[in-house]
């Protein structure tokens, strides 16, 4: 049987949400999994899930802009501060070497 560890790209997306002391030791228990190790597991997996959901978040509203071909009633440099601060604070986390997560 194959370790999930052993599979590729598995820890490097592990060290990249959990961070590199964490992901390791938790991710070789995957089969028989143990109580502390799960409650990480189901911690981080719902904050991954949150980071999604609030990044798609505004996915509607470029739609009906696209669709509509106008911006009519939506502050475009609000968005545009929006998505400037976002990835500014995203490419900090990652220049640093923080977790996805953190």
């Amino acid at each position: 049987m194959v370790a999930l560890v052993d599979i590729p790209f598995v820890q490097p997306l592990a060290e990249w949400i959990w961070g590199a002391e964490d992901a390791p030791t938790c991710l070789s228990e995957v089969p028989f999994i143990s109580v502390p190790c799960f409650s990480q597991l189901m911690t981080k997996a719902l904050g991954v899930s949150i980071i999604l959901g609030s990044m798609l978040n505004k996915i509607p509203i470029m739609l009906n802009m696209m669709n509509s071909q106008s911006a009519a009633g939506i502050s475009r440099n609000s968005l545009y501060g929006e998505a400037m601060v976002y990835s500014n604070c995203a490419m900090y986390g990652l220049l640093s070497g923080h977790p996805f997560t953190a």
